[in-house]
């Protein structure tokens, strides 16, 4: 079905010539952690696939939420009137 879709893009114009050299980057970068991912899911619990995709959500909202406290902060300060930054 992806096939379909990709040649729909490719023969409507959405895909052009250009973007198709990025394709033999850009799939084997997906490619490999896909069949990496696929080769550790048979070897592991399904709770323990729970628990290793819960941890990565976990840790990936922590990175977001700690890159959004300093534009939090200065804009705070900003409606304050305060100065926080240097």
């Amino acid at each position: 079905m992806l096939a379909v879709t990709m040649a729909t893009y490719v023969g409507s114009g959405v895909v052009t010539r250009e973007m198709l050299s990025f394709f033999a980057i850009v799939a084997p970068a997906m490619l490999m952690p896909t069949l990496l991912g696929a080769r550790v899911y048979i070897g592991i619990t399904e709770m323990r696939f729970r628990q290793i995709v819960l941890g990565l959500l976990t840790a990936c909202n922590a990175a977001l939420l700690a890159s959004s406290v300093p534009p939090l902060l200065e804009r705070a300060s900003y409606i304050v009137g305060l100065n926080l930054t240097p």
